[in-house]
């Protein structure tokens, strides 16, 4: 796939596990993942309540190592989140919230800062949104109000003014009361000059998904605020009674949507073997636990060649 996707300079990426470089099948897992995507993406190893357990002190050896393995296999980093109001460590949950920004600020300007120039991109606000669409009441909400969004792209952009700057959200992707919101919310931003370059759209789907015109529709709309689209995390859940073929189908008519529009930079799976899914039960992604290829990688293999032509 990725010999594929660098001839029509497209990303094709993938979620790394946490201490990939752990894994009792290391070698085969980073390697297979070298071979077939142009793109990762830290599943944890950014997260705040990994990378700074303890105000101040830093765990950057897992980061550190898929900087330097990107770099080695010429990938890009895309880096996962810098400010998200889950996975946060215990003295975040415990913060006064009047202690909120300077706390914010400090995890940009060192994670951020550390990765100037090696990282591409940024996911730097994180599910800001409820699934009814309102704010979410995170500690960065309560601290800030919602001038938290636009302070922390303006400091992402302060640390590093040549990352691409991306506000990401699940269940999004399709028209619904929450992508309304979304779209309200970055269009407000946009409008005060918040430097926003992108959009991710987490897909999680099931294999009974089918509502691509909405998502057609709803890439159009924000690509028309000038916003670059990302598909930042992708799988699809495979439900009895349907067929690893049914899961396919959506794996491809998904990337065909992401190619067709201008604006679609990247296309990455969370993730690549069902082994390290995060929903291994419903085997949701391009290889089998045993790294055999499934319907659903030669569907996104197809895909990129018939885009090819």
């Amino acid at each position: 796939m990725r010999d594929l996707a660098d001839q029509r300079d497209f990303k094709i990426g993938f979620a790394a596990v946490l201490n990939a470089f752990e894994l009792a099948d290391n070698q085969l897992y980073l390697d297979t993942a070298a071979s077939e995507f142009n793109m990762l993406t830290p599943e944890n190893s950014h997260k705040m309540g990994w990378i700074q357990p303890r105000r101040g002190e830093f765990r950057f050896d897992d980061a550190d190592a898929l900087a330097d393995y990107a770099e080695a296999n010429n990938m890009l980093l895309h880096g996962h989140p810098l400010i998200w109001y889950a996975q946060l460590p215990d003295w975040v949950q415990r913060l006064d919230p009047s202690d909120a920004e300077t706390v914010m600020l400090e995890h940009i300007d060192a994670v951020a800062g550390r990765y100037k120039g090696r990282i591409a991109l940024w996911d730097v606000v994180n599910e800001a949104l409820e699934d009814d669409g309102r704010l979410r009441q995170s500690i960065w909400f309560k601290g800030m109000g919602e001038g938290y969004i636009g302070k922390a792209f303006e400091a992402a952009r302060a640390v590093d003014p040549d990352a691409v700057l991306i506000y990401n959200d699940y269940d999004v992707v399709w028209e619904n009361q929450k992508s309304d919101a979304m779209y309200a919310l970055l269009q407000s931003e946009l409008a005060a000059g918040t430097p926003i370059d992108g959009v991710g759209f987490q897909m999680h789907l099931r294999s009974g998904f089918d509502d691509y015109p909405s998502v057609e529709r709803n890439l159009q709309r924000f690509a028309d605020l000038g916003l670059d689209i990302y598909i930042t995390e992708f799988d699809v859940a495979l439900d009895a009674p349907d067929t690893l073929d049914t899961q396919a189908a959506v794996f491809q008519r998904s990337l065909e949507i992401c190619l067709a529009q201008p604006r679609c930079k990247a296309m990455q799976a969370w993730g690549f073997t069902d082994r390290y899914s995060w929903r291994s039960a419903f085997t949701p992604l391009l290889l089998t636990d045993r790294y055999l290829s499934k319907p659903s990688y030669t569907a996104w293999q197809t895909t990129l060649k018939n885009f090819m032509r």
